[in-house]
């Protein structure tokens, strides 16, 4: 086995291909420059990222060249996929969403940012927040362990396809799996709409050029066609596509040639966000006594920098009339049992194996 680790596998990255299966184009985002006829090998790898043993590789190799036979069945544009695919699109999803160095990042930041709002209450080590940083040692077998468990709170999304027929493809960057919560924007959720296990979840991950995967709440959401594979139009491939510039370390991959101006125009409009911290921390005081004050603190992976809402979706009825002020729970119908018997499914689905 070789030093490189992909995390973006190539049974993936090869879908965005020039037309030669070793090559693809790539815009670098600190350069803003375009290159053309790339080996598409090289990319979106490091050495030894899961470690030298390799187990966590080879790990990944097997759950991509199971997943492979469900994607290439998509492509075809088949969506009736057997419980068995759908379960494995779930653990690469959630695999794909915690193994890239974006994922590190993100919960890097969450950790520090945490711990420091944590000790400002103490008159030593407050003072001292802008000379140190905390970091994971060893973040993946943490985020491997995490990724496992949380793909069964996927389990309940429904599995549709975006139909892009324009002349502008969709790109790949280097962390491609997109969290929106179209849902929350509706009823002005004014908190994070990253999570995984709530209501009106919308994930969308680019395939090919030409298609990409949704996972999506069923009992909240429905296609405006009212089919499970829908065409999008331009806007929405620009929404997307802005959104992979938006989340990515520095790189984006293409099968051809893109005008420099859509990059351009898609760096423009990210730009603030990206220099935002990969975090955000909300305290909220709580005053539980006469004497004493405590506080909540919240932190959330920041929100992709668009409005959260696609020409291509739309609320079900029940989410139309769905009240969230009087009901305040906002995971997933059943998710707070999965998550409550998280292990015990795992141990099942071992077993069958």
């Amino acid at each position: 086995m070789g030093k490189k680790q992909h995390y973006i596998p190539r049974m993936l990255l090869k879908y965005f291909n020039t037309g030669n299966d070793k090559l693809i184009n790539i815009f670098i985002l600190s350069q803003k420059v375009q290159k053309d006829n790339i080996g598409l090998y090289e990319q979106a790898c490091a050495n030894y990222l899961y470690g030298k043993d390799q187990q966590l590789e080879d790990f990944f190799s097997k759950i991509e060249s199971i997943t492979a036979k469900a994607f290439e069945k998509i492509i075809k544009l088949d969506i009736h996929l057997q419980i068995q695919e759908k379960i494995n699109i779930a653990f690469f999803i959630s695999y794909q969403l915690n193994r890239t160095p974006k994922a590190v990042n993100q919960l890097n930041s969450f950790i520090d940012q945490t711990f420091k709002t944590i000790a400002r209450h103490d008159k030593k080590i407050g003072k001292l927040e802008d000379h140190y940083s905390i970091k994971l040692k060893n973040p993946y077998n943490l985020m491997f362990q995490n990724a496992t468990k949380a793909a069964l709170i996927l389990f309940d999304l429904n599995i549709g396809l975006l139909e892009n027929k324009t002349d502008i493809p969709f790109i790949i960057g280097e962390h491609p799996v997109m969290i929106f919560n179209p849902y929350f924007e509706s009823k002005k959720w004014i908190n994070s709409k990253n999570g995984i296990a709530t209501k009106g979840c919308l994930i969308c991950m680019p395939l090919t050029p030409q298609l990409m995967l949704v996972l999506y709440d069923k009992k909240r959401y429905k296609f405006t066609n009212f089919q499970k594979i829908i065409s999008i139009n331009r806007k929405s491939v620009h929404q997307l596509n802005k959104c992979q510039i938006a989340q990515t370390l520095d790189c984006v991959f293409f099968n051809k040639i893109i005008d420099n101006e859509i990059f351009y125009k898609y760096c423009d409009e990210v730009e603030s966000f990206r220099d935002k911290k990969e975090s955000e921390v909300n305290v909220y005081p709580k005053k539980t006594g006469k004497k004493f004050n405590s506080e909540i603190i919240v932190s959330n992976i920041k929100d992709l920098p668009i409005k959260h809402e696609f020409d291509w979706l739309k609320l079900t009825y029940h989410a139309e009339l769905e009240n969230m002020t009087n009901n305040p729970d906002i995971a997933r119908e059943g998710i707070m049992e999965v998550i409550e018997n998280i292990d015990k499914i795992l141990k099942e689905l071992l077993n069958k194996k």
